[in-house]
């Protein structure tokens, strides 16, 4: 029999069996499960889709790191080279001031090798450009008086080379460290042609530095320039303002230095 059909009782009375009572319970619990659920379930896929939102968020947290960098880097940019310089060439008339390129070179071009070094180190550069006169000194000069105007520890580096005939003869080496106090080094003979002294001294950057030294041929420990071979180099400071260094290379010299003897 079919569902939902009715049927007759002897008496005449129309009756619904129990079994298509159950029936229709379970029909209505199937309806119950409608395609709606899974609406629900597509809303909760938008959720979802939230999330991939807030991974944009984080995107954009990454953008913001990026702008962070971008902030940082050299105060002597291009265009700020070129209005330091404009600046001075404008001003030059009636002030006093030297040319830059009097005695420095070009402004542009030096301005961006300066564009190498610390913030503090640039910052100096752009005051002596705008008001130094740069007609005593260079424009490393003032910078560098700039940036030391204290005294500060500092390396110095002699290296000797081209003795070959002086080997194994002792060589006195000192560094004038400031007016006639002189570092000694320590002491040594020629060996391979040649000789060499390091020192860390605290001394005004922007000064200058000696270094003298002689071979002492009769070895008595005393220079004696009739005797002994004397000579002198001047310590050249390196270009890197952030990280002074003092060098010289010595060869063998073209004529003798006595007054070396008056001193060490």
């Amino acid at each position: 029999m079919l569902f939902g059909m009715k049927r007759i009782s002897p008496s005449g009375r129309i009756i619904r069996p129990f079994f298509i009572v159950v029936l229709n319970l379970l029909l209505l619990s199937v309806l119950a499960c409608s395609p709606e659920g899974d609406g629900a379930g597509g809303e909760t896929g938008d959720d979802d889709t939230g999330d991939d939102d807030t991974g944009d968020d984080d995107t954009g947290d990454d953008d913001d790191t990026g702008d962070d960098d971008d902030g940082q880097g050299t105060l002597l940019t291009e265009s700020e080279c070129d209005r330091i310089c404009s600046e001075r060439e404008q001003g030059i008339d009636g002030s006093g001031n030297c040319e830059f390129e009097w005695n420095s070179g070009d402004c542009r071009q030096v301005c961006a090798d300066y564009a190498v070094f610390s913030t503090a180190t640039e910052e100096v550069f752009i005051e002596c450009v705008a008001s130094d006169p740069l007609c005593f000194q260079d424009i490393h000069q003032c910078v560098i008086g700039g940036r030391y105007p204290e005294p500060i520890p500092a390396p110095f580096v002699l290296t000797a080379t081209g003795f070959e005939e002086y080997e194994s003869v002792s060589v006195v080496l000192a560094l004038e460290a400031g007016g006639q106090d002189f570092r000694f080094a320590d002491p040594q003979v020629v060996v391979g042609g040649g000789f060499g002294a390091e020192w860390t001294e605290t001394t005004y950057i922007g000064g200058g530095h000696l270094a003298l030294y002689y071979i002492d041929m009769d070895g008595n420990g005393d220079c004696d320039p009739a005797i002994d071979v004397t000579g002198s180099a001047q310590m050249v400071l390196g270009s890197d303002v952030d990280n002074p260094l003092f060098t010289a290379d010595v060869v063998p010299p073209e004529t003798a230095a006595d007054f070396v003897c008056d001193f060490i």
